[in-house]
């Protein structure tokens, strides 16, 4: 816990289908939670754009099929994930999950998403709300308050002067009702 937000970690290398112990752990975890926001963390999103997501695999199928419905259930605020080198928030509808945030690009590598925007069905003219940036090195920052979760995701400036960060993206992040 930090303040009002519940962190859950999973390790998305696992089984979570449907009546294993993990998915009634966690099934339990958010059914029971009273915080006002829940942050998911794993390393598999369940839609994604980049690179690492051209060809979907067994986890990153579980992701979106199991785990992230069941945040969806929940109203889990997000789930924040780091499978491909670059950013990517999706707004899937609630019963396909929640928001999800691809944060993969602070290290050596930054990748375009290339031919794998097949990959993410809530992608561009799909979805209600999706923000995208490949090739940028980039770092998101949470504020935590009562009545809201600040996000910001800023990118890294090429020559490292720090006062020339720009946003790329925001999101205020309401409590769950």
């Amino acid at each position: 816990m930090i303040g009002p937000v519940r962190l859950i970690g999973i390790d998305g290398y696992q089984q979570w289908a449907a009546g294993t112990d993990n998915h009634k752990w966690l099934e339990e975890t958010l059914k029971s939670s009273k915080d006002k926001y829940i942050f998911v963390l794993d390393g598999f999103p369940g839609y994604s754009s980049g690179k690492s997501s051209r060809h979907l695999n067994f986890f990153t199928k579980q992701t979106r099929e199991v785990v992230l419905p069941l945040l969806g259930k929940y109203k889990a605020s997000a789930m924040l994930c780091s499978w491909d080198p670059d950013y990517e928030r999706v707004e899937p509808t609630p019963d396909k999950g929640c928001t999800q945030i691809v944060t993969g690009a602070i290290g050596k590598y930054a990748q375009r998403f290339g031919r794998a925007m097949r990959a993410n069905p809530f992608g561009p003219d799909k979805s209600k709300e999706w923000v995208g940036v490949g090739s940028t090195r980039h770092f998101c920052v949470f504020d935590v308050k009562d009545d809201a979760v600040q996000m910001q995701v800023l990118a890294c400036p090429a020559d490292g002067n720090t006062s020339d960060y720009r946003v790329l993206d925001k999101k205020a992040f309401k409590p769950r009702q």
